[in-house]
């Protein structure tokens, strides 16, 4: 249950930098770095597979983090990715995970200072395995396509955020097939 910070000593090596306590994660299963709280210094954001929370825990730009702030998600055992971007235009990172039991994603929507205090759940139809991002509609809006288990299909969320409102529209499904 800890995070190993692995510093490159800029010859082809990396020196352990410290180790992390997790607290109360046991079962990290994606991570991914960011400036979350607009400090220019590198975050770090995990999702908790078998709890219902992600953490965050803010760089001290030393190969250090702060004290880690936990976001429940809703539905044990079920997250499993994580993603960020600024989905709804206020110049802020958010956080989008994939709610494997739930059927659904869920968006956290990020403020100046680094928390997530507002969060929403799209239903997607089937089990969200993976996530990414992306302007599919050269709207310059980031969507969300999102792959299912066993299903031979992704969805297209286009984003339709606009002045406060946070909401996105589900595209058909695409079916995949290979001739």
């Amino acid at each position: 249950n800890y995070l190993c910070i692995l510093l490159n000593t800029g010859n082809e090596q990396f020196d352990l930098s410290m180790m992390v306590p997790t607290e109360t994660f046991n079962f990290a299963w994606s991570i991914i770095t960011a400036d979350f709280n607009n400090d220019n210094h590198l975050d770090i954001s995990m999702v908790n597979y078998l709890d219902n929370n992600i953490a965050v825990m803010f760089g001290n730009n030393d190969g250090t983090f702060g004290t880690q702030m936990i976001y429940k998600t809703g539905i044990l055992g079920s997250s499993r990715y994580l993603i960020t971007g600024d989905f709804d235009n206020d110049g802020q990172l958010d956080l989008v995970i994939n709610n494997y039991v739930g059927r659904s994603i869920n968006i956290l929507f990020g403020s100046q200072n680094g928390t997530f205090l507002n969060q929403i759940t799209f239903t997607v139809g089937g089990v969200p395995l993976s996530i990414a991002k992306g302007d599919f509609n050269n709207d310059k809006k980031l969507d969300l396509v999102v792959t299912f288990q066993r299903q031979a299909f992704l969805s297209i969320l286009l984003n339709n955020c606009n002045f406060g409102r946070r909401e996105f529209i589900m595209e058909e499904k695409t079916h995949l097939s290979i001739e």
